[in-house]
């Protein structure tokens, strides 16, 4: 049975883990509001268009790889020893990495065929889909 002075420990850490986590899930949020709003301040209405289905299909993407692979490594492992949860980050950053370079692909042949701003916001994000899920996996993963 845990002492007092071990639950006071135990409820530190989660309550310690809970800001940062809403901290980070702060700075993201307002990061791509930003972004979003300098986007929109900066070019034609065409072009905004284009980087609006872009950001769709980015933060689509996000949700469904954190889904598969971020969520269950935070429920299965959050409790698990030091080198158990290493090696399970490692095997999650690399399947982020994975569906992100898989994602690019799709992204890089949907700009191919496309025309205009769209084609050019695909291609871009085709390009950097790996990095950005990558990213995001380790941002998940400190947190």
């Amino acid at each position: 049975m845990a002492t007092a002075e071990e639950k006071t420990d135990t409820t530190r850490g989660v309550v310690a883990r809970s800001g940062w986590a809403v901290v980070d899930q702060g700075l993201s949020s307002l990061t791509n509001f930003v972004l979003t709003v300098l986007v929109a301040r900066s070019v034609s209405e065409s072009a905004f268009g284009a980087f609006a289905i872009a950001i769709l299909v980015y933060l689509a993407v996000l949700g469904v790889v954190r889904g598969f692979v971020a969520e269950p490594l935070a429920v299965r492992f959050s409790a698990a020893d030091e080198s158990e949860r290493l090696g399970a980050a490692r095997s999650a950053a690399g399947a982020g990495l994975l569906a992100g370079a898989a994602v690019g692909i799709v992204l890089l042949l949907i700009g191919a065929v496309a025309d205009g701003d769209t084609s050019r916001v695909f291609v871009a994000l085709g390009v950097c889909m790996p990095g950005l899920v990558l990213q995001d996996m380790w941002r998940f993963i400190f947190v």
